[in-house]
C-alpha cells in the first residue's frame, strides 16, 4: 500500500539523494522513509539505496544502478543518478534538505487527497479550497472544520479517517500497542 506523508519538494529530494551518493554514511543518519519521497522515481532510488545498505555494500552510483537493474531507465537512467550527485554543492545541508521534505512553513497550503485506503498530503502554492469541501471525503458543508487558517478543511468523517490513518501509520507499530 502506498502511503505518502510529507511535503512535495522535488529539489530537496534531489539534494538528499545526491548527498547520499556523495557521502553514503548520510543514509545511516537519514530519518526519511521511502514513502516520504513524492516522486515515484525518487522513491525507487531511495529504496534501492536502502537495499544496498542492508546488503552491507557501499552505497554509490554503481551499486545502486546494479540494484535497480532494468528499472534504471524508469528512474531516468545512469545519467540522472550522476546528475543528482553532481548537482549537490555540499553535503553539509543534508539535514536541512530532509526537513524541507518533511515540513510545512507558515503560509504554505496543504492539499490532501484520499487514494483508496491512504491519505496523500502535498504542499501546493495556491489556496485550493475556497468552498468548505472536505479534502478527505469530498463532502461539502458549512459545518466542516477549518484547520491551519483555512488551509485544511475536514468533515467529522474526514477528521476521523485522518486520525485513524495517522494512528495506524505512526502511533502503533503493531496492533497490540496502545497509548
Amino acid at each position: 500500500m502506498e502511503y505518502q506523508l510529507g511535503v512535495e519538494n522535488i529539489e530537496a529530494e534531489q539534494a538528499v539523494l545526491g548527498s547520499i551518493f556523495l557521502e553514503s554514511d548520510l543514509l545511516d543518519e537519514s530519518i526519511l522513509q521511502t514513502q516520504q519521497f513524492s516522486k515515484a522515481s525518487h522513491r525507487t532510488i531511495f529504496k534501492a539505496m536502502r537495499e544496498v545498505q542492508e546488503a552491507n555494500k557501499q552505497v554509490d552510483i554503481v551499486t545502486v544502478v546494479t540494484e535497480l537493474g532494468e528499472a534504471i531507465e524508469q528512474v531516468g537512467g545512469v545519467s540522472y543518478l550522476s546528475d543528482l550527485a553532481n548537482a549537490v554543492p555540499t553535503t553539509a545541508n543534508f539535514k536541512t534538505y530532509e526537513q524541507m521534505i518533511l515540513s510545512l512553513r507558515e503560509g504554505d497550503y496543504l492539499e490532501i487527497h484520499k487514494r483508496r485506503d491512504t491519505i496523500v498530503m502535498k504542499k501546493t502554492l495556491n489556496k485550493t479550497n475556497s468552498v468548505k469541501k472536505c479534502l478527505v471525503t469530498g463532502e461539502e458543508s458549512e459545518n466542516n472544520f477549518e484547520f491551519l487558517n483555512g488551509k485544511l478543511i475536514l468533515s467529522k468523517e474526514g477528521v476521523g479517517q485522518l486520525i485513524s490513518e495517522i494512528e495506524s501509520k505512526f502511533l502503533y507499530k503493531n496492533k497490540s500497542e496502545s497509548y
